[in-house]
């Protein structure tokens, strides 16, 4: 009758533990190494632990499987993701994609000073923007130091845009855009020759008061324009008429369908000057000047 009675208690520890275990090795950790069921005398013992329903002694659990078990190269199964870990590490991946996106553009930003450093002179649209330790010269400060050249090519563009339409703060974005392209109305052609990155190489550099460049450019003013041989003939441009009619076709099919506020000048120069978004301060300056002149040109 004992014997029965401790094989029934036996019995019943072994369920409890087989329960116990199965939460451990579902719900935790597994181990890697080696996962040895455990014998049914080290079941029931789990549950009668020093002695039996009959008084009877019964050696202890040796448990330095399970040790083993929790202290080798354990594999966790996650049943449930943490948020607050999940929200951490989103977070951080925001961040991380953040400064590539912060990276990529200052590579571009790098490309496309190296690519106008060895061009440039003093024209507008061929230095890269430096840092300086004393302001620029503002427009107010250049302008009554204009040549007859300057102050010729200045009038001529002005009086054509008025004619053309342009008025309020789009005529001053126009003209300060144009200021900055040929350097304060001193060349309407890019110095130093191009770059062979332009499409169609060097050829199709910067001409004109906006600076008209590569290939597709010339070909499709010059087909909007009438004159079909400045795909072949781009110093064409170089005539203060064509690099005026260009201007004004760059300007009113690539500028002003983008643009509802022409006091914009960042975006204005995007669109003008490219990525590089070169001598924006002085664009900016020019601007402000401009909208104070008006319909009148100022002159010393």
């Amino acid at each position: 009758m004992a014997k029965n009675f401790l094989k029934a208690g036996i019995l019943k520890a072994r369920a409890m533990h087989e329960e116990d275990m199965r939460g451990f090795f579902e719900g935790g950790y597994v181990s890697n190494a080696e996962t040895k069921k455990a014998t049914g005398y080290d079941l029931a013992t789990i549950r009668l632990q020093k002695k039996g329903p009959m008084g009877r002694n019964i050696p202890r659990l040796n448990t330095s499987l399970l040790e083993r078990q929790k202290n080798s190269s354990l594999v966790r199964r996650r049943q449930e993701t943490n948020e607050d870990t999940r929200s951490l590490l989103d977070k951080a991946y925001g961040e991380i994609r953040n400064q590539n996106q912060l990276l990529r553009a200052e590579m571009e930003a790098m490309s496309d000073q190296d690519f106008y450093s060895d061009t440039g002179d003093d024209l507008g649209n061929i230095r890269p923007p430096v840092s300086r330790k004393s302001e620029f010269p503002t427009f107010d400060k250049v302008v009554p130091t204009f040549s007859a050249k300057q102050n010729e090519l200045q009038s001529y563009i002005f009086e054509k845009a008025k004619d053309r339409g342009y008025e309020g703060e789009e005529l001053a974005q126009f003209m300060a855009q144009s200021a900055i392209e040929t350097n304060y109305f001193r060349t309407l052609e890019e110095y130093g020759g191009g770059k062979d990155r332009y499409g169609g190489g060097k050829e199709y550099r910067g001409r004109g008061f906006l600076q008209l460049t590569h290939d597709y450019n010339y070909k499709a003013a010059g087909k909007a324009l009438g004159y079909s041989a400045l795909a072949d003939d781009p110093d064409l441009v170089l005539d203060k008429e064509l690099a005026a009619d260009t201007a004004f076709w760059f300007w009113e099919t690539n500028v002003r369908p983008a643009v509802k506020d022409f006091s914009n000048t960042k975006k204005v120069t995007g669109i003008v000057n490219g990525p590089g978004m070169l001598k924006t301060p002085e664009r900016i300056d020019a601007f402000n000047f401009m909208k104070l002149s008006g319909n009148a040109l100022y002159k010393e």
